[in-house]
């Protein structure tokens, strides 16, 4: 029995397009659970921030003991930077060498690779898989809408979904973006799930929790 749900990530679970953010699948699975739920995903966020989220989740609340959280995994590209203004954080635009913000474009011209990507990802699902073993927060991943290599020393895999939601959306998945134009789980949404999107997370979801 879960009595207790937590949803991080980025704008996918966080409803983004939709006119009721309800409908979107933390809501559902929560409703389907019968579970208390505590929405923490943040627009536009990277893989960085949901470890803050956790954090956050942690010192928020008096104990976690049996609580339940999923990740969901966006785009390695992004990133988070803290300094004395606070947080900040950027994706990759379409094309960077046009980006007008001099911070960004330098970053992704002479420091960004994949390489620092996929290592970045490493540490992020290292630090959320010990976290949530020492709070005894039992922990599911999802992996949304870009290529994600899990295959890392002491990365649990067993705790990730087997395939990304553009792949239970009838897509394949690409190293950044995808075309979404007609996806009946999409469409006429530009580039985030609709209620039959979110609908469809939240079934697969249900049935994995359920029986593991």
């Amino acid at each position: 029995m879960i009595a207790h749900l937590a949803v991080f990530g980025d704008s996918w679970p966080d409803g983004a397009e939709l006119e009721d953010r309800t409908q979107a699948f933390g809501y559902l699975l929560a409703n389907r659970l019968n579970a208390n739920y505590d929405h923490r995903a943040i627009g536009a966020s990277s893989n960085d921030r949901t470890v803050l989220q956790l954090q956050q989740y942690i010192n928020d609340h008096t104990t976690v003991t049996g609580h339940t959280a999923i990740f969901f995994l966006t785009s390695t590209s992004r990133r988070l930077f803290l300094d004395h203004n606070g947080i900040r954080e950027i994706k990759i635009p379409p094309n960077w060498r046009n980006e007008s913000d001099p911070f960004v474009k330098s970053w992704y011209m002479y420091f960004q690779t994949k390489q620092l990507d996929q290592f970045n990802l490493y540490k992020n699902l290292l630090s959320l898989q010990r976290i949530c073993q020492q709070y005894q927060i039992q922990d599911y991943y999802l992996n949304g809408w870009t290529d994600l290599e899990f295959d890392m020393p002491g990365v649990d895999k067993t705790k990730i979904y087997p395939a990304s939601c553009t792949q239970l959306f009838g897509g394949k998945n690409v190293e950044e973006f995808h075309d979404f134009e007609q996806n009946p789980y999409i469409y006429p949404n530009i580039s985030h799930p609709n209620i039959s999107g979110h609908s469809l997370i939240a079934d697969h979801l249900y049935k994995w929790i359920t029986n593991v």
